[in-house]
């Protein structure tokens, strides 16, 4: 195990350099964020040779890097992202984003977006060391199988205009598509093209167009690239949209309208190697086509993997609105709520453009030109297996049901399966948990919350097994804590032979015979529970639809929080292999298509995710990047598990990050974060950054604040006093156990459900002389009622049986929202309290927050709230997220380190002041 000793000795060699730099380094910035980088877009050649990756800052330009690993040969280039390989490794293709000071400058300048610089496409020839660059391109694809040729749509305005005459030309609706074959830069140029595809092993390039000066007038081409010129399948007067293709390039799909009016019924239109022109196949006609239905025009056609169905989308015939003949002041602006509607107004509302684009899963087979409606008004939603290739389909419907997920957390569905020639078979009914089907549709396995048991339904003999019963573990998440129906840990995956389904309890992984007739066998051998070990699975082959015969897994520690790296055989007959295990966290592996080169990313509270790489054997591991170089600059802290007591002895755990280079003797503000459960991110980086909502625990202790985040349990009925319960616990034993921490200077912050808690908490106690809350729920009686603005929902669901915790509907405990509502509690509040509360806030409704700070105004209580315009539940626009990390570090640090109290909390912001002052 040469590479436990080499991860090993990298973590003991790591955490005294993090402290030497701390020696000569400086606190963290806000401007320091910026330069921070991340690794991005890796992706390997199918041999595994070369590897390419972006270096990508929060602000500024992307580098693109481009390494050998065998040779060690390292490119780079600026701005690139969006790398593609071709099939054989010579070349890579990728884009070029413009200068981001350009694209700077011209928003400055109001420009329009097809006014600011364009991207351009970059050609990387490795061998030859040679870059190709293209300018004004909007897309690019490369065939992933095989093929020497990249296609590209440019801009329109990459057409050069004609001085050959003075008549004056109107400037091309669409760009044109360039054929290029990098190894020799031939290049063939189509103009006006509005879509475009490549076969996946690079035969065959096909392209829509739109003729003359009209988008009403419009074609379709092939042509095989550097075989021969451009073939016309068909054109015509109209529109030609959803151009599809098989993988071997010898089949084409599109669909073609001759109206021009705003509601064109399409029909599809089908060629395939060796016929002259494309011809229609099907339309409203068609046998089989449910009555006043056609081919939708919002479901992009698939050829099934095989190449031998094309799955394509339906819907009844669209309809041309009425004429506008009413002006604006005489139209009707209204919703009407009716009580026994599926769905509440705001729901419809925001799923009415889904409503109207809705498409149902047809198949049709191009051999014997069988059409098949597969989906219905019944039966909306269908899955299909294996990409098309099976005749199997699995049905699901929530009709029935749509009214109780205003107050239910699960979503229940009738579950359906059919043979192609047959019809739709109901399974279930009312089933409130996801399903899943075997790859070649022989079995449905499901997990039964009524008895916390696996199921499967044979598809030959119609039989049904219960997997599980009679093994003596928990199939259901064992850390549930809300007054509903816990969920199972899911399915890892099916054996190739459609025998065996692999499932997870909370630590073992298990292979269960659908048939019921093997004993089931624990492939982790028990291991996971006996040494408290979460495996999972790691699928490495996203192309196969089955289990691999030989599985890698992650193995987390819940006691040491290390993770590690094993291996297990399909068939059981060997022990778990560990190939690595440390101080870390493991992610984001991806396996070479043709060997076993791995990459991964590796990470602790001290490093940031940076690449590794190395074979499935964990052998000749090597560290590719060093993506944040300049963190040896600055203070960096340190992250340590503390453990405690609630006062009714259940055990808690908790993260307790501390500044760097403490004085021995001086004490030191604390702020304590929470939301449910932080610990198990004992090993995880938290890259300086921007807030969105929270404190950043690499910042605040980089500028001398200690953060503790506790973990905090849930009883039903008592969320608030929970929380209060695991802080102040939390809290006590800290100042028992560490003389650094300053008991006079301590601070709360949480965001939305932790938001919540710091608002509930803050009723109760005294001990802190600060605390933020974003979006926090104060009155769980309005909130009970209201709206989750960004789905269109209900909130009873959550305060029933989710995260809230009520586990009783208003009227049946009118007490248990009130005394869990900080509202009603306001008077008791002495802390001085911030709260950011967004004016769109589709989680927790604005007027909570407004609530809580009307109430602490006519009260007398200090109190702000930012309101963020236009902003969601947590911040998206980083103008704004830098401006919350400014105030909220000026809030704290007025509060617990003695800073002076900034322009807008001494005087606030006028709104004649709005735009032109911040107040800092």
């Amino acid at each position: 195990m040469h590479y436990l000793r080499l991860a090993c000795g990298l973590l003991i060699s790591l955490l005294p350099a993090v402290r030497a730099w701390s020696q000569q380094s400086r606190p963290l910035h806000v401007t320091d964020f910026d330069a921070w980088r991340s690794v991005t877009g890796q992706t390997l050649t199918q041999d595994g040779r070369r590897l390419a990756y972006e270096l990508s800052p929060q602000k500024g330009d992307t580098r693109l890097y481009v390494r050998d690993l065998t040779t060690a040969r390292a490119d780079s280039f600026a701005r690139g992202t969006a790398a593609a390989w071709a099939a054989d490794g010579s070349w890579l293709a990728f884009s070029i984003k413009p200068y981001a000071d350009s694209v700077r400058k011209g928003q400055l300048a109001k420009l329009k977006a097809d006014k600011l610089p364009k991207d351009s496409l970059g050609i990387w020839l490795p061998d030859k060391a040679r870059l190709i660059r293209v300018p004004l391109v909007k897309s690019f694809k490369v065939a992933r199988d095989g093929g020497d040729w990249v296609a590209f749509l440019q801009d329109k305005t990459a057409v050069p205009k004609d001085t050959s005459t003075r008549e004056k030309k109107k400037t091309p609706e669409y760009g044109p598509l360039v054929l290029m074959r990098p190894v020799d830069s031939a290049v063939y140029t189509f103009a006006s093209v509005t879509d475009y595809a490549l076969s996946d092993n690079g035969s065959l390039a096909g392209w829509i167009t739109a003729m003359g000066d009209s988008i009403d007038s419009a074609a379709v081409w092939i042509c095989s690239p550097g075989q021969g010129p451009a073939r016309c399948l068909h054109r015509g007067p109209g529109k030609i949209t959803q151009l599809a293709m098989d993988k071997s390039g010898t089949q084409i799909a599109f669909l073609y309208s001759a109206d021009t009016t705003d509601a064109p019924v399409y029909t599809l239109w089908y060629w395939q190697a060796g016929d002259s022109t494309a011809r229609q196949v099907l339309d409203e006609t068609t046998s089989g086509m449910p009555a006043g239905w056609t081919v939708s025009a919002h479901y992009l056609p698939v050829f099934s993997e095989n190449a031998q169905y094309l799955m394509l989308g339906t819907a009844p015939r669209p309809v041309l609105p009425p004429k506008d003949t009413l002006t604006e002041d005489e139209k009707v602006r209204l919703d009407v709520w009716h009580w026994q509607d599926a769905r509440i107004q705001p729901h419809q509302l925001k799923q009415k453009e889904s409503d109207l684009t809705y498409t149902w899963l047809a198949r049709w087979e191009p051999g014997t030109s069988t059409f098949v409606q597969l989906g219905d008004t019944t039966v909306r939603q269908v899955r299909m297996l294996r990409k098309g290739n099976s005749p199997v389909f699995l049905g699901l419907d929530d009709q029935p049901y749509q009214q109780l997920v205003s107050w239910e957390a699960h979503s229940y569905r009738d579950v359906y399966v059919r043979d192609i020639r047959g019809s739709w078979e109901k399974i279930l009914t009312k089933h409130p948990q996801d399903v899943d089907i075997s790859p070649d549709g022989g079995y449905i396995v499901w997990y039964d919350s009524q008895d916390s048991a696996w199921y499967s339904w044979s598809r030959a003999d119609r039989s049904r097994q219960c997997l599980t019963c009679g093994i003596p573990v928990a199939w259901y998440d064992e850390d549930h804590d809300t007054p509903s129906d816990p969920s199972p840990y899911g399915i890892a995956g099916f054996s190739a032979d459609d025998r065996f389904v692999l499932i997870g309890d909370r630590y073992d992984l298990w292979k269960l015979d659908m048939k019921g007739q093997d004993r089931p066998v624990c492939l982790t051998q028990g291991t996971g529970r006996e040494s408290r070990i979460r495996y999972q699975y790691i699928r490495l082959d996203r192309e196969n639809p089955w289990v691999e015969p030989v599985l890698l897994l992650t193995g987390f520690h819940e006691v040491s929080r290390q993770m590690g790296v094993y291996r297990v055989r399909l068939d059981g007959k060997k022990t778990v292999q560990t190939l690595t295990v440390s101080a870390h966290t493991y992610n984001g592996f991806v396996r070479a298509r043709k060997s076993d080169r791995l990459i991964w990313q590796r990470s602790d509270f001290y490093t940031c995710p940076d690449l590794w790489t190395g074979d499935t054997d964990f052998r000749s591991v090597t560290r590719l990047t060093d993506a944040n170089p300049q963190q040896r600059d600055f203070r960096w802290g340190q992250v340590r598990l503390v453990s405690w007591k609630r006062p009714d002895g259940l055990p808690l755990e908790g993260l307790l990050y501390t500044p760097a280079n403490m004085t021995p003797g001086q004490q030191y503000p604390m702020i304590v974060y929470y939301y449910e459960l932080s610990s198990d991110g004992l090993n995880t980086y938290v890259t300086p950054r921007p807030s969105r909502s929270t404190v950043n625990a690499s910042y605040y202790t980089s500028n001398g604040y200690v953060i503790f985040m506790p973990d905090i349990r849930y009883r039903t009925a008592q969320p608030g006093e929970d929380a209060y319960e695991a802080v102040m616990s939390g809290v006590d034993h800290l100042l028992r156990t560490y003389s650094f921490i300053d008991s006079t200077r301590m601070g709360l912050q949480g965001q939305s459900w932790g938001g919540y808690q710091t608002a509930y908490i803050v009723t109760r106690t005294d001990r802190f002389a600060a605390a933020m809350a974003g979006a926090p729920v104060s009155n769980m009686t309005s909130a009970y009622g209201g709206i989750r603005w960004g789905t269109g929902l209900s909130r009873m669901f959550q305060y029933e049986e989710t995260q809230s915790r009520i586990g009783a509907t208003l009227w049946e405990d009118p007490a248990a929202y009130l005394r869990n509502s900080p509202l009603f509690s306001v008077p008791q509040i002495g802390t001085p309290l911030l709260i950011m509360h967004n004016d769109q806030d589709g989680a927790v409704p604005w007027y909570q927050g407004i609530e809580l700070f009307v109430a602490m105004r006519r009260l007398a209580k200090p109190a702000w709230m930012l309101t963020y315009n236009g902003e969601d539940h947590n911040l998206t626009r980083r103008a704004n997220m830098v401006d919350l990390t400014i105030r909220m570090r000026q809030f704290f640090d007025h509060y617990l380190q003695g800073a002076p109290m900034p322009p807008w909390m001494s005087a606030g912001i006028p709104a004649v002041d709005k735009g032109t002052t911040l107040g800092y």
